[in-house]
């Protein structure tokens, strides 16, 4: 069947328009009611299905071709015009924009209200403006009642009247650059590479929030934003998204930079990229994901995120690269304050972190990696006291002679008393306690190491390196403790290893029995400086002592004698040697009471005698 008399079909016009016009032509109530009476589904015809176009072409005696060419096509809950991917939410259905220039030319062959034509460029919101009259588009009616949507031609009557004077309230406005890249889209034309690659819809809506957020800033009002803000915000994004993923990148960057900190702002993608990232977060259209990666490829490289955190439900890293004060705490257990102090110590976190939130301090993980580790299992040096079981003194001890180390990145005073790595104190304890003999009970002369130390004279260090050096044949443990204290050794040992011999150093009364005299003596020949000493340690003791070097006690024999030591050399009564020794003139080396002995020159003594 063919209609009489029908209608031509105007260049882009929607076949709803078209089937719109044709039921006022034959003055049918509504599209819908004319659909019906001509057999045409018209929910078919408003989703471009094939049978219902061909049928509608058939019926009004028309080419095929541009009818379905300015058909949106909705199949399997998707949209498209001519091969572009299109979203519900790119289309307007109920509100009915117009150029008003545009209605003027249908109508100047006939006022008739079925003279005007929809567009199909203006049943996609990114277009805001004719491109062929240079005007923005002018809305004039809204289908408020389901019942007329898609009657263009009807909803557009009682605006006819107003036609020509909307046209003239109109000032000249150029379409925007991104309203011009998707009009050449639809024809078939390329643009930006980046662009391009995603769909129709996706690149319009890329282009509009990120230049929202550019121009209106992060809470931009996307709700209430008018048809002139969207444009505005769309010249700005598409001259951005126009450089591909490095211009959004950039824009990205730029946000990020101009994000204030402060201890009191919140942080993170959502605050940094307001009303972009929840825009992302928020919708399910298909083909944002590339924009989507550039923001998450962003937020690895400078956001603290953990491989457990997700951004748009998926995984973001792999392997953690920073750290933030806060992340680092969490994951340490260490208090924030204290591990701040650490970092800043170390020289782990910028200079003037002082005015910055927790979260805002931002760290190399792997950089920091072994000082975390080491924080993680930090304890203080009161707290390594308990943990050692040895008490303050012999912990402090222990420390001195770095047998247990503080952080050696640390200097206590930085983060305010010296800071110990558990696994460090039990391998100590471990290499202490490694040949121990657990024992129920223990009596002298088996003793914890303090006690040995006393009752050996000696450092409870060296008993410690003599047990770590394995000189010691036998080591106890005390059954039921643990640590430092809970250690025993057989002090009878420990005397046998750690005294020694004097050796060149005599003390005085090996003096004594060398020269055969008393105490008075050796004393003042100390004093007089005829027997030079020195002040050595006690090999036996280890305390300090008088000693005399085996050298000048060999020469003071070599150059004097006792009286008795020479007359028994010369088998003589001392009476009678000292006789001989008067009866020729030969005095004593010393006078009394210099030295309360008679000591004589061996050179004096007459070869005779």
């Amino acid at each position: 069947m063919t209609l009489f008399p029908s209608l031509s079909h105007r260049a882009d016009e929607t076949p709803t328009s078209l089937v719109s016009r044709l039921a006022l032509l034959h003055r049918a109530q509504t599209a819908r009611t004319f659909c019906l009476d001509m057999d045409i589904g018209f929910q078919a015809l408003v989703d471009g299905e094939a049978e219902a176009l061909d049928r509608l072409a058939s019926l009004a005696n028309l080419s095929l071709g541009p009818i379905s060419d300015a058909a949106i096509v909705r199949k399997d809950g998707e949209f498209s015009l001519r091969g572009q991917g299109l979203v519900k939410p790119t289309l307007r259905r109920a509100r009915v924009v117009v150029c008003p220039h545009c209605l003027a030319n249908d109508l100047s062959e006939d006022r008739k209200p079925w003279m005007v034509s929809g567009r199909v460029s203006w049943s996609l919101d990114p277009i805001r403006t004719c491109r062929h009259h240079r005007v923005a588009l002018t809305e004039v009616s809204n289908a408020n009642a389901p019942g007329m949507l898609h009657d263009f031609a009807r909803l557009v009557t009682p605006a006819i009247e107003r036609i020509g004077w909307l046209a003239d309230q109109l000032v000249e406005l150029a379409p925007s650059p991104l309203e011009e890249y998707l009009l050449d889209r639809l024809d078939g034309h390329k643009g930006p590479a980046w662009l391009d690659n995603l769909p129709w819809h996706a690149a319009a809506k890329t282009c509009e929030m990120v230049g929202a957020v550019v121009v209106f800033g992060r809470k931009a009002p996307i709700r209430r934003m008018t048809d002139e803000q969207w444009r505005e915000a769309g010249e700005a994004g598409f001259e951005i998204a126009a450089n591909g993923g490095v211009g959004i990148r950039a824009c990205l960057d730029k946000l990020r930079s101009t994000y204030p900190e402060s201890r009191t702002d919140p942080s993170g993608p959502q605050a940094w990229f307001g009303r972009l990232h929840t825009w992302l977060a928020g919708t399910n259209a298909p083909g944002l994901d590339p924009l989507r990666e550039i923001v998450v490829d962003m937020v690895r490289d400078i956001a603290p995120v953990s491989p457990e955190d997700r951004l748009f439900g998926r995984q973001i890293i792999e392997r953690r690269r920073l750290h933030s004060i806060r992340t680092a705490a969490l994951e340490t257990g260490l208090h924030p304050k204290r591990l701040r102090r650490i970092l800043a110590a170390c020289e782990k976190i910028r200079p003037d972190h002082g005015g910055l939130s927790d979260d805002r301090v931002l760290f190399s993980a792997p950089d920091a990696e072994e000082i975390l580790l080491k924080a993680k299992h930090a304890i203080s040096g009161r707290e390594a006291e308990d943990y050692l079981n040895a008490g303050r003194v012999h912990t402090k001890l222990l420390a001195s002679e770095g047998l247990i180390r503080p952080f050696t990145d640390l200097e206590p005073e930085s983060i305010g008393n010296a800071v110990y790595d558990t696994r460090e104190l039990d391998a100590f304890l471990v290499l202490l306690t490694a040949r121990a003999e657990i024992v129920t009970g223990h009596v002298k002369p088996v003793c914890r190491i303090p006690e040995a130390a006393k009752g050996s004279n000696c450092t409870a260090i060296e008993i410690v390196r003599a047990i770590l050096n394995g000189d010691l044949k036998w080591v106890g443990q005390i059954a039921g403790e643990t640590g430092y204290m809970s250690v025993l050794v057989d002090v009878a040992e420990v005397r046998k290893l750690v005294r020694g011999e004097y050796g060149n150093w005599l003390p005085v009364h090996v003096v004594l029995s060398s020269l055969k005299t008393t105490y008075p003596v050796v004393k003042s020949l100390i004093r007089s400086g005829i027997l030079p000493t020195e002040r050595a340690i006690s090999p036996m003791n280890r305390c300090p002592f008088t000693a005399v070097r085996a050298q000048d006690l060999a020469a003071f024999r070599e150059m004097y004698g006792s009286l008795n030591e020479l007359a028994a050399e010369r088998h003589m009564h001392f009476s009678r040697f000292k006789k001989e020794m008067t009866s020729r003139g030969i005095a004593p080396a010393f006078g009394k009471p210099t030295i309360p002995a008679t000591f004589y020159r061996r050179a004096d003594i007459p070869t005779d005698l």
